[in-house]
């Protein structure tokens, strides 16, 4: 498994190389912008009347701002255990074609200062991670996730009308906080359908990781 690439812009999108994100911008920079966008206007926010009052509900008193940057360095620090689990957990090793009907959702929860200690890998702890329908999903989740789905629903088309695989979707929630539907790009039916199953099952490795908030690499991996 090659390291993974993420977009430097909106720190979602994730890539098998450097390559292939150069190659997806055109696809990719409407809704990079859009995120972009969201995330100055919650910067600006962050130290008005209004965005100092919402701190006291938040942990370690950060700002909504921060909050996100404190998801995206988290999603940044485990996004190899993610995107494995992603493809074991909606079997994309037997039929790729599974990311056309389902996402694989992640809920986990804030820790305090005192518990993750400004590590990046620990700021959040596991609740739980499964397959879910894409249908399911635009009545479960929140008013975000039609316009993230629809985008995935056009990245993935785009993406097999040109040749270059399917894109899968990953939605990670933090409970009562911000959440994320990340992109995974270029998987290939190929590529995965030599994949071994892991050794162990794969909520129990996701799991691991993030509790412990120790990072997958490509040396450590047992998959």
């Amino acid at each position: 498994m090659r390291k993974l690439s993420v977009c430097n812009a909106c720190k979602i999108a994730c890539y098998c190389s450097k390559d292939c994100q150069r190659t997806d911008w055109q696809k990719h920079k409407s809704m990079c912008r859009q995120q972009t966008a969201c995330r100055e206007m919650l910067k600006s926010f962050a130290n008005s009347p209004a965005g100092l009052l919402g701190r006291l509900f938040l942990p370690d008193g950060i700002s909504a701002y921060e909050y996100y940057e404190r998801l995206d360095r988290w999603v940044e620090f485990h996004k190899l255990v993610l995107s494995e689990c992603a493809i074991f957990g909606l079997e994309l090793h037997r039929d790729v074609s599974n990311c056309q009907r389902q996402v694989m959702y992640v809920g986990v929860r804030p820790r305090v200062r005192d518990e993750h200690k400004d590590k990046h890998g620990k700021f959040f702890s596991f609740v739980a991670a499964y397959p879910i329908d894409i249908s399911e999903a635009l009545e479960r989740y929140p008013p975000s996730c039609p316009t993230s789905l629809a985008y995935l629903k056009k990245r993935q088309d785009d993406s097999l009308k040109d040749g270059k695989g399917n894109v899968a979707g990953m939605i990670v929630e933090v409970f009562d906080g911000p959440s994320n539907l990340i992109p995974l790009t270029s998987l290939r039916e190929e590529m995965l359908k030599d994949r071994q199953y892991p050794g162990v099952k794969w909520r129990e490795c996701l799991m691991f990781h993030i509790d412990s908030g120790l990072k997958l690499t490509p040396k450590t991996m047992r998959f």
